[in-house]
């Protein structure tokens, strides 16, 4: 589940472009992470894994080794990466949001035009500057604070955290009204409140939301939750831990949980587990 929606927010390095045109703004500034974002992208256009596993944080390098590494790098390497160069650069505290123009080239094909693309690519500062994982995007808002709506965020925040408030007490008439417009108007709350919830939710975490300038009614919510099966037969089963990130969207100055509309609404089906019961 968390590798299906991490693909869906993010655009994966090697394969398409997060950001179609980079604004013009006043770039932060932090000598150490210049020199490392060089490191970065010079490795990157060499094929050198040794360099790039240089730069991995300890607790990555903690759980593969320098031969793993390369291994895994040169099977799943896909594209050449040329030409980088840093567009943009905010650093907010220990993450820093680093916007970067490079040439993808398919290494299957040469005779191919190499393309152009654009990311936001995130590092974060330990013990000096790293990037972070692809596998880790989730954990942080893709877009840096400037391109961001702090006040919606924390509005939208608020609003996820009451809605899963009454998840974990299994208020599910509350929770109905919580679902988009759409939504409620195909699926009556006699018809939800019918519906065994499958899962329990003992507790449940706002890791952060994102509302951006460019689509201002439109988020993104990280939620951290536990999670056990509805089943009495289950109950000695400890909650299992997990994290998602669930689209919002805000109609009549209100946000709502953008749940997937039936297709079939006289047999509604439930295609996601924080949406579902």
């Amino acid at each position: 589940m968390k590798e299906t929606l991490l693909k869906k927010r993010l655009a994966i390095i090697m394969a398409a472009s997060l950001v179609t045109s980079i604004p013009a703004w006043a770039v932060d500034k932090d000598p150490q992470l210049d020199e490392q974002i060089q490191r970065y992208w010079s490795a990157q256009a060499k094929h050198d894994w040794n360099t790039m596993y240089d730069l991995l944080a300890p607790k990555q390098k903690a759980s593969i080794t320098r031969a793993q590494h390369s291994e895994l790098r040169n099977k799943s390497g896909a594209f050449d990466l040329s030409n980088a160069q840093v567009k943009d650069m905010e650093i907010a505290g220990d993450l820093a949001w680093v916007a970067v123009g490079f040439d993808a080239k398919l290494i299957r094909y040469p005779d191919a035009p190499a393309r152009h693309a654009h990311i936001w690519q995130i590092w974060q500062k330990t013990d000096t500057w790293h990037p972070v994982p692809d596998n880790e995007r989730q954990q942080f808002q893709i877009l840096p604070p400037k391109l961001r709506l702090a006040a919606e965020e924390t509005s939208l925040a608020n609003r996820a955290k009451i809605a899963w408030e009454a998840k974990t007490a299994q208020d599910w008439k509350s929770y109905y009204n919580f679902l988009s417009p759409a939504y409620r108007s195909v699926v009556s709350l006699d018809d939800f409140l019918k519906k065994k919830a499958q899962y329990l939710y003992p507790s449940t975490h706002i890791d952060w939301a994102e509302v951006t300038q460019a689509k201002k009614d439109r988020g993104a919510v990280k939620v951290t939750f536990s999670i056990k099966p509805n089943d009495p037969a289950a109950s000695k089963l400890e909650p299992q831990g997990q994290s998602m990130t669930e689209d919002w969207v805000k109609q009549n100055n209100e946000w709502y949980f953008d749940i997937p509309v039936p297709s079939d609404t006289q047999k509604p089906t439930q295609t996601k587990a924080s949406g579902a019961k």
